[in-house]
């Protein structure tokens, strides 16, 4: 017999949801609340999930990240122009032609977010403040970390940054091997991102908890439910 699958349920603040397991990971997006996304590290598969619709649709995870990416664009080429040029230059200095030079200060305890202890870090970039963030480094979520380590939380994260402008092949700031080793080192609870020495927006967990036992069902289209082409589930939930 199987022993249970095990995993750890983030929700952030503006109420975005993720399960991570070993090899799996569901996303529950809270501007699309009847929608869910799986991300299955075999295969480098995503499964999306239309509730409303009771439908779901199944392919390959680069071309999803792409998909996503070419939402992302249309939506900031909807913004109001001031706001489209700010978002725009904020993407811009997320990557370059050069390596930036990155910096770590190990700013001391940073409190307690969503229960758990954690540690502050600023990361400069070229001299100037580019993030804040706060890592736990809790046993019990380092051990379900490693569970999936260099796995399918990087896969994901890694399709996210490139959706929101980190073109493959030109260097990041994500890409650094420093700022890489501060990510793996414990769970991330809390980000605050700069553009020009000025807050731009932060990311925060607000709950967050061990999930001792998570049928396989949760990461399967319920019975009964349609499959249709990536590019139909796209336009539904657009």
């Amino acid at each position: 017999m199987k022993p249970a699958r095990t995993g750890v349920r983030q929700v952030d603040r503006s109420g975005n949801s993720i399960l991570y397991s070993a090899g799996k990971l569901e996303y529950r997006p809270a501007s699309f609340k009847n929608v869910r996304t799986i991300f299955i590290s075999k295969r480098s598969r995503v499964v999306q999930i239309d509730h409303e619709n009771r439908a779901y649709s199944e392919g390959d995870l680069n071309a999803y990240c792409g998909a996503v990416k070419a939402r992302i664009i249309r939506v900031i080429k909807n913004l109001p122009p001031r706001e489209r040029t700010s978002v725009s230059r904020f993407l811009g200095l997320r990557r370059g032609p050069k390596p930036p030079k990155v910096v770590i200060v190990n700013a001391g305890p940073g409190g307690l977010i969503a229960g758990f202890r954690t540690k502050k870090y600023i990361i400069k970039v070229d001299g100037r403040k580019y993030e804040e963030l706060w890592i736990s480094r809790d046993s019990a979520l380092v051990a379900q970390q490693k569970k999936m380590a260099g796995g399918l939380k990087n896969k994901f994260d890694t399709c996210m940054s490139l959706a929101y402008g980190l073109e493959a092949g030109l260097p990041s700031v994500e890409q650094q091997q420093a700022y890489r080793k501060l990510k793996d080192s414990g769970w991330q609870m809390k980000k605050d991102f700069y553009f020009k020495g000025k807050l731009y927006f932060d990311w925060t967990v607000v709950k967050l908890s061990i999930v001792q036992k998570i049928p396989e069902k949760e990461f399967l289209p319920p019975h009964g439910f349609k499959k249709i082409s990536m590019r139909r589930m796209a336009g539904s939930i657009d």
